[in-house]
């Protein structure tokens, strides 16, 4: 937190068994009115279970220092056609651009098929990394580029400092570094 500046934000992520206690200790140390998002990471690979459901999902809990923090969503940009519909009617206008639109309270509201989309707190369309991945490096819980992508582009600006203390694989670095981010790393010792 001490490292963090005043407009920063962190981003921890965790697995299921590790989660309400990670929750409790965020909550702590950035207080619970720094909290902003539990993003669910979810995903379709991975081993299957036959006494339980299968665990699918990872957390990242999401917290700024400071209620003045950066966050910028539209630096994370989805292609229309991965968001969901809910059911809404499909439509060309007179231009001939395609669109899904709703009616509520008497006003129609147009989401144009060639407009980018804005994730929610479910991120299903990035794909867990598989054995044979071209990104893969051999660390055990490496995470894709486009996940960690999608978190610099909406919480660091150009040339701010991204920081990951858990630098496992590099992914984190990687993403920084291609997004023109400066970036600060440490890794344990195995």
């Amino acid at each position: 937190r001490a490292l963090l500046k005043k407009e920063g934000t962190i981003f921890l992520h965790i697995d299921s068994r590790m989660h309400a206690h990670m929750r409790l200790l965020m909550d702590e140390i950035f207080g619970e009115n720094n909290f902003l998002n539990e993003i669910i990471w979810s995903y379709q690979t991975g081993g299957r279970a036959r006494t339980y459901f299968p665990r699918k999902h990872d957390i990242i809990l999401f917290y700024a220092k400071s209620r003045s923090y950066y966050f910028n969503l539209k630096g994370a940009p989805m292609e229309r056609a991965q968001s969901r519909s809910n059911h809404m009617k499909r439509g060309t206008d007179e231009d001939g651009r395609t669109y899904r639109s709703i009616m509520s309270a008497g006003k129609e509201y147009r989401y144009y098929d060639d407009e980018p989309a804005y994730p929610g707190d479910v991120w299903d369309d990035v794909s867990h990394l598989q054995q044979k991945d071209y990104e893969r490096t051999g660390y055990d819980t490496q995470k894709p580029l486009r996940l960690l992508e999608r978190i610099i582009l909406c919480s660091a600006r150009e040339e701010e400092l991204v920081c990951d203390l858990f630098a496992g694989s590099g992914t984190t670095l990687a993403a920084a570094a291609g997004l023109n981010r400066e970036f600060l790393a440490a890794k344990l010792q195995d």
